[in-house]
């Protein structure tokens, strides 16, 4: 009897406990409570199929559906935040990464945004191997700036040097050899500027949502490919649509 008693007051101190909460009240505690957990937020995959030219990827078709994907030798295989924006490109052959490529192009390239002004553009071989800048003319960072309007108004290349190899091997056309130690550290902790006159985001062609389907660029580019749309600048066509239906977007 004594069980039985406990049990039952618990349930009479329970049912007093929200006895003078209005229903609708009730319910709307328990939205609140729900919606204040965090929310994970999920990244979305692209596909594109593309080419490879004398000198860079191409892109030929845009979103490909994923059980498709058999029919095409090389496709990108993009991935896009909850914010809209590019944070990863793999360039793909037969769901691998490319057996045959131009040394001076990413594998894998992947982007970060610190904040709205900064977008950094890292460079890898296969899947986060980092290249050797140098001897393949790759940056295996670069950082841009970018003003309230998305322009880009400054960029900073990292060259890294693999400075191992260099020494293991004695190979490095732009060392002196007697001073090998000495000029490779140099280079490790030089950064570069660039020219901002064309400026575009290195690999942003080839990706789909690029920056929330805005284009970073250099103000005077920008004006420059509006005006001139017939141009393709470097891009083909596919390419180059993309790039000037986000243009249009930019603030």
């Amino acid at each position: 009897m004594k069980s039985i008693f406990r049990n039952e007051t618990k349930k009479h101190y329970a049912g007093e406990k929200y006895a003078g909460i209005p229903k609708c009240v009730f319910i709307l505690l328990i939205l609140l409570t729900f919606f204040t957990f965090p929310i994970v937020a999920q990244n979305s995959i692209l596909y594109h199929a593309f080419e490879q030219t004398a000198s860079d990827y191409m892109i030929t078709k845009w979103n490909i559906p994923k059980d498709s994907l058999s029919a095409y030798k090389w496709y990108v295989e993009e991935t896009v935040n909850n914010d809209g924006r590019v944070i990863q490109l793999r360039f793909l052959e037969n769901g691998n990464p490319c057996k045959e490529r131009l040394c001076y192009l990413a594998d894998v390239v992947k982007y970060e945004y610190p904040d709205n002004f900064h977008i950094i553009e890292s460079e890898f071989e296969c899947d986060g191997i980092t290249p050797n800048g140098r001897e393949c003319e790759e940056n295996y960072k670069t950082i841009y700036t970018l003003d309230s309007k998305t322009h880009i108004t400054h960029i900073e290349i990292v060259d890294f040097i693999d400075k191992d190899s260099i020494l293991k091997t004695g190979q490095y056309s732009g060392v002196d050899n007697k001073n090998m130690k000495i000029e490779i550290n140099n280079l490790e902790k030089q950064n570069r500027s660039s020219d901002i006159k064309d400026a575009s985001i290195n690999y942003y062609s080839n990706s789909f949502a690029k920056y929330n389907g805005k284009y970073p660029i250099n103000k005077k580019q920008g004006k420059y490919w509006k005006k001139n749309t017939q141009k393709e600048e470097g891009y083909n066509k596919i390419e180059m649509d993309e790039i000037l239906k986000c243009i249009k977007h930019n603030n």
